[in-house]
């Protein structure tokens, strides 16, 4: 027997195989659990309790700060390499420090005080005690319907769910285009396909 797993990509391995593998990720994770074992921190931390609090954790991070003051020693700029590294290392600091926020908002919640830092209420929006009786209010004042109330027609992905698809794409298929979205910022090792800024062009000119 033979089980395919994907992750990042496909591997094989036979049934024995995989419920060694098993075993041997069972005995480490019950002596994470105890306290037990060495601490290796990556992107693996993420699935991990003391994301954000572990102390390996926040040396390799805070070391990984150090190595940004040699990114740039002969060049007041930095290279299209040093800029790769400096996102690598970037992107694993910023998730870092946002597990290390929520761990520190949720200990201050629970009365634990963090020295230098304090809970402050957040901003909040104006909203209806109740909005039907509100709105009555409203126009038993005089206020007019078309003032409080908007006429707007529904989202193209309702209004196809609403009629269905072969008959939606029947009656207005020639009236929808999908634009190109705009260029984001992956890893090479993402599987989509790259962007291409010429098609991008061509279909702002296409649109015109």
């Amino acid at each position: 027997m033979h089980v395919a797993l994907e992750v990042y990509e496909n591997w094989i391995c036979t049934k024995e195989e995989l419920i060694k593998w098993g075993e041997e990720v069972k005995t480490k994770a019950q002596m994470a659990y105890m306290g037990f074992g060495e601490y290796h921190s990556g992107s693996w931390c993420r699935f991990c309790r003391a994301n954000g609090i572990c102390k390996a954790q926040a040396d390799q991070q805070i070391s990984a700060v150090e190595d940004f003051k040699g990114l740039s020693e002969n060049n007041s700029l930095l290279t299209p390499e040093q800029m790769s590294e400096a996102l690598k290392k970037g992107e694993n600091l910023v998730n870092w420090y946002e597990s290390l926020k929520q761990q520190a908002l949720d200990k201050l919640l629970s009365g634990i005080e963090i020295p230098d830092y304090k809970l402050v209420e957040g901003r909040s929006a104006r909203t209806w005690k109740d909005q039907d009786k509100a709105l009555e209010a409203l126009e038993a004042g005089g206020i007019e319907h078309a003032v409080i109330y908007d006429s707007v027609p529904k989202t193209l992905a309702q209004l196809e769910k609403l009629i269905g698809v072969a008959k939606f794409k029947e009656l207005v298929g020639d009236f929808i285009i999908k634009p190109q979205g705009k260029p984001t910022l992956v890893s090479a090792s993402d599987k989509r396909e790259e962007f291409n800024s010429a098609v991008a062009d061509f279909a702002t000119v296409a649109n015109v």
